[in-house]
């Protein structure tokens, strides 16, 4: 071969090569997230509103150090302020008040040299302040979920404090990211209210809802061993639902289609999810979160999944659109509806997804306070990470565990349809499923099933019996 058509081949091959290690996702670092821990003030404090205060001392003070009083202004023309008041901050009288902007909009007093305009609006003294300046903040981002102020005064305590680490061994903790460094106090406004975090489609069934769906079962064409082994194949060991239809039909004679299979297991969790979210799990105070990605219609959709990893009970399950703050809160939210009163020692671990940060500060900001613990990477870095591990650890068997079961669906057609399997398997992981860890118990040990041991007659009883105790 022509030594230069080689050379040109080579040429191309490191070219083609080049181009497809550039087209290579990278992995996106988080972004850091860090929380001031003072709360900003919201009125303006009394030492910097408006005050009436004497200019008697004011004026003794300049004629013991000038020998005379302070003499009026000297206008420079016959045309006079408008302004007939006196200064709102020492009192002096509107001979001593100069036409600041020549405009006759702000005033200046030449005893203490405040500047004030004749109309005091509500946003002069209600808004944003800095709690270390007592500075009105001024809005420095306005991101999707919430609006960030910033302290803009460069004498403001705070900001002087951490300017003066910058070159020392504390400067590492100024870094949010690179090259970036938080020097000035920040405040997060959220859009969204705790009150309205939950939406429509969070709404359990109604009685009437629930007998109708109790009556669609009872018509079903097979009989009830038949339902019972169409939600274990299902859900229980992960098969589509064509291969479920494909089992009963071969196995068991049973001719079904695989609509047939969606349309039993969606009448199924309707019926059952209020008894999955309503149950009072004996719970402890360590809750662990995470979120991984399923596909609907091929494109990505999040599963936010907490849990009790000591007594391995899923508490939240939910599918969103988007892995952002307001879906992470409501999340946070259903998980903590399952106690009675929010223990004192409450821990919640998470990754170092920045949206569980922003969920702690918008919790302590309406009056709920946890203790909130980051693991970070796949390394034992920090003490932090190696400590609470093991939590984090079985959050992701958790996650793995579900996707095992995901595969084999091939995806779901829609957003409700992949919540819907959610509630079944959550069903079956907190009722139903031995756990190694729990001693081949299942979390929810209660002898609910005592006098069944086939599977697909404990589904049945969880479906029929149970179910109707926990219809809202």
């Amino acid at each position: 071969m022509d030594h230069r058509l080689l050379r040109q081949e080579n040429q191309s091959c490191r070219k083609i090569r080049a181009r497809s290690l550039g087209s290579k996702e990278r992995m996106q670092e988080y972004a850091e997230f860090t929380v001031d821990s003072r709360p900003p003030v919201f009125r303006k404090s009394e030492s910097e509103t408006y005050r009436q205060m004497s200019f008697d001392d004011y004026n003794r003070e300049h004629i013991e150090k000038h020998g005379e009083p302070i003499r009026e202004v000297r206008r420079h023309s016959a045309k006079q302020i408008s302004y007939k008041g006196v200064c709102p901050s020492c009192g002096a009288g509107s001979q001593y008040l100069y036409d600041n902007n020549g405009k006759g909009r702000q005033f200046r007093c030449k005893f203490c040299s405040t500047t004030f305009t004749e109309n005091v609006t509500r946003s002069d003294e209600v808004g944003c302040y800095c709690p270390y300046c007592n500075t009105k903040m001024m809005q420095h981002h306005d991101r999707s979920n919430y609006i960030v102020y910033r302290c803009e005064n460069r004498n403001c305590s705070y900001y002087k404090e951490r300017h003066a680490m910058r070159g020392t061994a504390q400067a590492d903790s100024l870094k949010t990211s690179i090259n970036q460094e938080l020097l000035h106090y920040n405040y997060r406004e959220f859009k969204f209210a705790l009150g309205k975090i939950r939406n429509a489609e969070d709404r359990y069934p109604t009685p009437s809802e629930v007998i109708e769906d109790k009556r669609k079962i009872s018509k079903i064409h097979a009989d009830w061993r038949c339902l019972g082994l169409i939600l274990s194949y299902y859900v229980n060991y992960g098969l589509s639902a064509r291969k479920t239809a494909l089992t009963m039909n071969e196995l068991y004679g049973y001719r079904i289609f695989h609509q047939t299979v969606v349309n039993y297991a969606r009448l199924v969790s309707r019926i059952i999810q209020p008894m999955v979210d309503l149950y009072p799990y004996r719970m402890t105070g360590n809750q662990c979160g995470d979120e991984t990605y399923i596909k609907v219609r091929g494109i990505h959709k999040y599963v936010f999944l907490l849990s009790d990893t000591t007594i391995r009970i899923i508490t939240l399950y939910r599918i969103y659109d988007q892995r952002d703050t307001p879906n992470a809160v409501k999340s946070i939210h259903d998980g903590l509806m399952h106690y009675d009163e929010i223990p004192d020692d409450l821990v919640f671990i998470a990754d170092g997804n920045p949206i569980y940060n922003a969920d702690q500060l918008f919790y302590h900001i309406n009056g709920i306070d946890f203790e909130f613990h980051q693991v970070i990477g796949i390394k034992n870095k920090d003490v932090e990470s190696k400590k609470w591990r093991p939590h984090k650890l079985r959050e992701e068997r958790l996650n793995r565990t579900y996707k095992q079961n995901y595969y084999g669906t091939n995806g779901y057609d829609g957003l409700e349809g992949a919540n819907r399997y959610m509630v079944l398997y959550v069903a079956f992981y907190n009722f139903l499923r031995r756990h190694s860890s729990l001693g081949s118990r299942m979390p929810v040990d209660e002898h609910l099933f005592d006098d069944c041991t086939l599977m697909h007659e404990k589904w049945l009883i969880m479906a029929i019996l149970f179910s109707s105790k926990w219809v809202i």
